[in-house]
């Protein structure tokens, strides 16, 4: 494990307290972790496939000093692989939020996965671009209990910093490739060989403001004060944080192609009971082209609800209202009382859905804010 110069230190948390992260002095709060990879991987490991782990030194791969952490891997169906940094003895009890950059050679959802020891599995998730450096900040509160089929269990329902054993980071594509070969292609996903690189990882004893508000079926889903896109991007589709017009304040941009044989998308994991008592979803959007978006909601069950909203294009922003009590079951839900249970939400998903319904083949910007669920 590499150790930061004082320089560094100091830049880096007086970067902080501009932020307002941070009310302590650098020497207050040092890091729990810090990797900057100049002479070792510390410790990280390549786990599954035939992923490889090792530390560069192609200034062209490097986001600062002179080393960063590579990972050569694949997508391969029926193979699913990720790096993953060992933390026993309680390593990450006191930690409160971490921060890293990364880079990728695909524009890709990515998860940051911790896992209790006996326990369950909760992940922060979250969009990169191609070959383009990433700013990821994460609080301990951004990571979810994974609830899929094959997750373990957690006896208590909440992250435990104390169990937490292992953290590692994945490429969301591993799971789009292990279905069926024709929805991969509809997706834009192909097996293949990859690479991801990280730099400058840091774990940290200070809070970081909340990305979320929404709880007990009222607040914002995502106020997009993060660097990061902590969406899942869906399909062949570059999405960004930006700001400003055609919506007002902070927001994800998305850019790709309205075709009839593509799928575009953003999604977004939530903890269970987020949507309880809401009556109601709010949001601001705007597209370039003429777009039919589908609003969907999935429970934990296999329940798959939606509607259809309309954006006139033009980069006009439509300031929407939603009523949940107008979603419809869509046809590969499978939910055993066919209805909407909001208490039993666990994703959100918006997908630009005019290429199925209208033909449309052109390219598209897509924006989306204020994203609020109201009671």
């Amino acid at each position: 494990m590499s150790k930061f110069s004082k320089s560094r230190l100091q830049s880096a948390f007086a970067c902080a307290l501009v932020l307002g992260v941070v009310g302590a002095t650098a020497q207050d709060t040092p890091p729990l972790l810090n990797h900057t990879f100049e002479e070792n991987d510390g410790g990280w490991q390549g786990i599954g496939g035939s992923g490889a782990v090792a530390v560069t030194h192609d200034a062209n791969l490097v986001k600062s000093g002179k080393g960063a952490l590579q990972y050569s891997y694949a997508l391969k169906k029926g193979e699913f692989c990720l790096i993953l940094l060992p933390t026993p003895d309680m390593l990450l009890s006191k930690a409160k939020s971490m921060r890293f950059w990364i880079k990728t050679d695909h524009a890709t959802p990515i998860a940051a996965v911790m896992q209790e020891k006996d326990g369950g599995r909760y992940n922060a998730i979250f969009s990169v671009p191609k070959d383009l450096w990433q700013q990821v900040e994460l609080s301990i509160a951004d990571f979810v209990l994974d609830r899929s089929k094959d997750a373990p269990n957690d006896p208590d329902g909440k992250l435990d910093m104390d169990l937490v054993d292992n953290f590692g980071i994945a490429d969301m594509a591993q799971i789009f490739i292990q279905g069926d070969a024709a929805l991969a292609t509809v997706l834009g996903v192909s097996e293949g060989p990859r690479k991801l690189y990280m730099d400058d990882f840091t774990v940290n004893t200070p809070v970081i403001p909340p990305s979320s508000t929404l709880k007990n079926g009222e607040g914002s889903l995502d106020m997009f004060t993060r660097p990061q896109v902590g969406w899942i991007a869906i399909g062949e589709i570059a999405v960004t944080r930006v700001s400003g017009k055609p919506l007002e304040g902070f927001g994800m941009q998305a850019k790709y192609h309205q075709a009839p044989s593509k799928f575009s998308g953003v999604s977004r994991y939530v903890p269970v009971d987020s949507f309880a008592g809401a009556k109601r979803l709010a949001l601001s959007a705007a597209s370039l082209k003429p777009a039919k978006i589908v609003v969907q909601l999935e429970e934990k069950s296999g329940g798959k609800y939606n509607t259809i909203v309309e954006l006139p294009g033009n980069s006009g922003r439509a300031d929407l209202t939603i009523n949940f009590a107008d979603f419809k079951a869509s046809d590969d839900s499978h939910d055993d009382n066919v209805k909407l249970d909001l208490d039993q939400v666990t994703q959100i998903i918006i997908l630009d859905a005019t290429g199925a319904i209208d033909r449309a083949d052109t390219d598209n910007t897509l924006w989306i804010n204020n994203i609020k669920a109201i009671k």
